[in-house]
């Protein structure tokens, strides 16, 4: 499942999509037709010209999703891309007489009290997307995600294949939401057979390993985003979202123990440092285990 976004300037495209067979399956706009819901949406036009936008969601041929979990997978999608679904007004119609059961989803590009929003529609995030829904929804997963070759400065000889690192990578934060390189590197060798991390002498650097020639390169020429330093802040990142992870889950524990049970365990997470170039996994327990 792959989201398709597109952008429209007039907001009776609503009307344009589905046919006489679709049918509304919900949302925030108080409409019960596509005529008033274009009227609804209208009113949320930008300084910019944008009013509404599209997206569209296809499971696989001969795979039907109830109501219920059409409207489940559309809010996750609508929060991934940007659009918080309880404060943006939307509406999604589906149903239609077709080869594969899908919905449209319409809305306004802002929230109910007009605050404009920015839908993220990067090649990367769209890949990552699907499949995080693949996975929600125990499809299969697509074909091996490519991009377009290009040239590599280093090498003007012909297409480089650059960009499959990147996809890599990008799949690699999202399914194993590696904290340390080492986790890093054992996701990337799971999910490619071409791409590994190399460490260097230099604790700040790391190197990326084509497995297939055993050459290395610095991952800055695949883009400032894959840079050592790019790559070391979203292993940090991860190891902060974990540590709030387990804050809140000690948060929930700590109301049905004795108090103060968890203390010693809760303030070494809020003052856990994580070194993403080290081997460490998260905050222990460093009391002595003789007592």
């Amino acid at each position: 499942m792959r989201r398709f976004v597109t952008f429209h300037g007039r907001a009776d495209v609503v009307g344009d999509y589905p046919d006489a067979s679709a049918v509304m399956i919900g949302g925030t706009v108080p409409a019960m037709t596509p005529k008033t819901a274009a009227k609804f949406l209208a009113r949320f036009r930008r300084s910019d010209g944008e009013v509404i936008f599209h997206i569209t969601l296809s499971m696989p041929k001969g795979m039907i999703l109830s109501d219920d979990d059409w409207l489940a997978v559309i809010r996750h999608v609508l929060a991934a891309s940007g659009l918080p679904p309880d404060v943006v007004p939307w509406i999604a119609m589906g149903r239609e007489n077709s080869t594969c059961d899908h919905v449209h989803v319409f809305g306004a590009l802002s929230t109910f009290a007009g605050r404009p929003l920015d839908v993220n529609t990067s090649v990367a995030f769209t890949d990552a997307l699907q499949l995080d829904l693949c996975h929600r929804l125990d499809l299969p997963e697509p074909p091996a995600l490519q991009l377009p070759s290009r040239r590599d400065s280093n090498d003007a000889s012909g297409p480089s294949k650059s960009m499959s690192f990147p996809i890599a990578l990008e799949n690699a934060f999202q399914r194993f939401r590696p904290t340390t390189v080492r986790a890093l590197d054992t996701a990337l060798r799971a999910l490619s057979p071409r791409w590994a991390l190399a460490k260097t002498d230099d604790p700040e650097e790391v190197l990326v390993l084509d497995r297939h020639t055993g050459a290395t390169r610095n991952p800055r020429t695949f883009g400032k985003r894959y840079s050592s330093h790019a790559i070391f802040k979203r292993l940090a990142d991860m190891a902060r979202l974990e540590s709030l992870w387990l804050l809140r889950f000690f948060a929930r524990v700590a109301a049905h123990v004795p108090l103060g049970f968890f203390d010693t365990t809760i303030k070494d997470v809020l003052t856990y440092d994580h070194d993403p170039r080290s081997g460490d996994t998260g905050p222990q327990d460093r009391r002595d285990p003789d007592g």
